[in-house]
């Protein structure tokens, strides 16, 4: 098995997807199919799951070689951040695994051409042990949301640490007129922001809804911490479910409805996460 990803931009967002999953699992089991790339794991508060989803036309070089249906690597997300921290901005990713050798996991860094002059980057190569670990897969049905809105990520990501200043929780009031965030703390006082619907890249709510669901501010903020894949963050609200937050990591496929259209799904390189509610809060 072999994938190269050579464009800039997609080094750098797979670099940042992987790096930051060290903020929610430990270990983490990586299923390379002939079509696919795909992750999934749980926090270890059980709180949030995240999956990553990314197609073989994705990557510039994408062979699976393979006669099972899916090889299972399961990798320590700490030295994958080590490792993925040493790229030079003007090197490929380059990933091996061999059959033959079951133990370990071939990481390259590839020299290109550098812009700047005198500039010294050499090419790297790492080892990285496998682990075994006794996972299942959650299957996580597709679910029509009561609300749904997307924003630039940045400006997200900017208002949920400020939240975190003064609470431990964010809550989510949404009705036909306006999304207003708060975060509420015993000792810091309070802290109410309302997003203007003008502002949104995208709004939709079901009609005569009137939402008001917390969620725990820390993993939110780990979510958050993922902006720089896509300049946009969708979120989705639910009274039934929990909260879904979708980064796309191509551009072209942000207008793409995948609940409706079920082909697309397989084609859209797309990181999820599913964050539960907080239970009997009387906010």
């Amino acid at each position: 098995m072999n994938l190269v990803i050579t464009n800039k931009d997609k080094i750098k967002t797979f670099t940042y997807v992987f790096q930051n999953l060290k903020l929610f699992s430990e270990h983490l089991n990586i299923f390379f199919e002939k079509e696919r790339m795909f992750a999934q794991g749980m926090d270890s508060s059980h709180v949030s799951i995240f999956e990553i989803h990314i197609p073989a036309s994705w990557f510039d070089v994408y062979r699976y070689t393979g006669k099972a249906s899916s090889h299972i690597l399961g990798v320590n997300t700490v030295t994958l951040f080590k490792i993925l921290s040493t790229r030079e901005e003007n090197q490929e990713l380059n990933i091996e695994f061999d059959e033959d050798d079951t133990d370990s996991l071939l990481i390259h860094f590839i020299g290109q051409p550098s812009t700047k002059p005198n500039a010294k980057e050499y090419d790297k190569h790492f080892t990285v042990p496998l682990i075994s670990l006794e996972t299942e897969l959650m299957d996580i049905p597709n679910f029509e949301c009561s609300a749904e809105f997307s924003l630039e990520s940045s400006h997200f990501s900017t208002v949920v640490n400020q939240l975190k200043l003064f609470g431990t929780d964010i809550t989510f009031q949404c009705n036909e007129e306006e999304i207003r965030l708060l975060s509420n703390g015993r000792d810091n006082g309070n802290m109410s922001v309302v997003i203007p619907i003008d502002d949104l890249n995208m709004f939709a709510i079901a009609e005569g809804e009137n939402m008001r669901l917390s969620f725990s501010l820390v993993h939110m903020s780990n979510i958050c911490s993922f902006y720089k894949v896509s300049n946009q963050i969708m979120i989705e609200l639910s009274n039934e479910f929990p909260l879904r937050v979708t980064y796309y990591l191509d551009k072209t496929d942000m207008d793409i409805d995948i609940d409706e259209e079920e082909d697309a799904k397989q084609n859209v390189a797309r990181l999820l996460f599913f964050l539960a509610p907080r239970v009997g809060d009387d906010e």
